[in-house]
C-alpha cells in the first residue's frame, strides 16, 4: 500500500510537471503538435516503473494536454488517436526500457517512435481528407507524404529536446538513480555462506546500493558507497565481523582487501 501510495504521488507530481512543460512551447503547429519538453517526465516515470503504469500516466498525460493545453482535433478519431493513443504509446514505449542499459535515451526513442506511429497515421487517415495542396513549398498528391512531413519535425525535436536534457541531467545524482536503480531487485545487498546477493537494480547490480545487511555467518556492512563510475569504493564492515574493507581504483579492479 505504501509502495502504491509513492507510485501515486510520483505520478501526480510528474504529471503537473508534464503540464506545465506543455505551456512552455518553443513553436506550434498550426493543425496540432508543438515543440517542448513536456514529455520527458512521461518518460523518466515510464522508464522507473514499468510498461504498464507508464502506459497509464502517458493516457493520463494525453487528457490533460487535450483537455487543458488547448487541444486541437477535428473529430472524437483524432482526438483519441493524437492524445489519447499517442501518448499511452509514449509512456508504453518508454516503459519497455525499464532496467536496461541506457534506459532513458531508449525509452525516449522508442517512446518518440510510437507516439509518431500515431499521429502519422491518423493525419494520413482523418487529417489527410483537408490536406493542402502545397505543404513546405510542394505540391501535396498523398495523404501518407503530408502526414510525414507533418508530423515527423516536431515529435523529432519533442525527441532531441529530451535527449538533450537528459544528457545535461545525467549527472545529478536523481535522473543518475533513476536510470540505473530500477526497482526490480532485491532491496539489500548481503554477503554470507553463499556469497553476494544481488543488489537492486533492472540490469542486476545497482551502482548505488543502499548497505550490506549481516546474513548467517556473514559479515555486518555499515555501508556500501561507490565511485561516480559505479565501481566498488569502498565496504565498511561494524564490529563482530572479520573483513575490514574492500577497495577498488577507477577501472573498477580491487585494490586491497583489509581485514581486522
Amino acid at each position: 500500500m505504501k509502495r502504491i501510495l509513492s507510485l501515486v504521488l510520483a505520478a501526480a507530481m510528474l504529471l503537473a510537471l508534464a503540464q506545465i512543460l506543455g505551456y512552455l512551447r518553443i513553436y506550434e503547429f498550426p493543425n496540432g503538435g508543438s515543440v517542448d519538453a513536456a514529455t520527458l517526465p512521461i518518460i523518466l516515470f515510464a522508464v522507473r516503473y514499468g510498461v504498464g503504469w507508464g502506459t497509464l500516466v502517458g493516457f493520463a498525460h494525453g487528457v490533460l494536454q487535450y483537455f487543458l493545453g488547448n487541444g486541437i482535433a477535428i473529430d472524437w478519431t483524432t482526438m483519441i488517436a493524437d492524445y489519447l493513443v499517442a501518448y499511452a504509446l509514449l509512456g508504453c514505449g518508454a516503459g519497455l526500457m525499464k532496467g536496461q542499459a541506457n534506459a532513458l535515451i531508449k525509452g525516449t526513442l522508442l517512446g518518440g517512435f510510437l507516439r509518431f506511429v500515431a499521429h502519422f497515421v491518423v493525419g494520413a487517415v482523418v487529417w489527410g481528407k483537408w490536406m493542402p495542396d502545397t505543404y513546405f513549398g510542394m505540391t501535396m498528391t498523398n495523404e501518407w507524404f503530408y502526414s510525414f512531413l507533418y508530423n515527423a519535425p516536431y515529435v523529432a525535436l519533442c525527441v532531441i529536446i529530451c535527449i538533450v536534457l537528459i544528457l545535461l541531467l545525467a549527472g545529478g545524482s536523481a535522473v543518475d538513480q533513476l536510470a540505473d536503480c530500477q526497482d526490480t531487485g532485491p532491496e539489500r545487498v548481503g554477503v554470507g555462506d553463499s556469497g553476494l546477493h544481488t543488489a537492486r537494480s533492472g540490469n542486476g547490480v545497482c551502482p548505488r546500493s543502499r548497505g550490506l545487511h549481516r546474513d548467517a555467518g556473514g559479515f555486518s556492512a555499515a555501508g556500501f558507497r561507490d565511485d561516480a563510475a559505479g565501481a566498488s569504493r569502498q565496504v565498511s564492515v561494524l564490529g563482530g565481523g572479520d573483513l575490514r574493507g574492500v577497495g577498488r581504483d577507477g577501472d573498477g579492479v580491487i585494490d586491497h582487501l583489509g581485514f581486522a
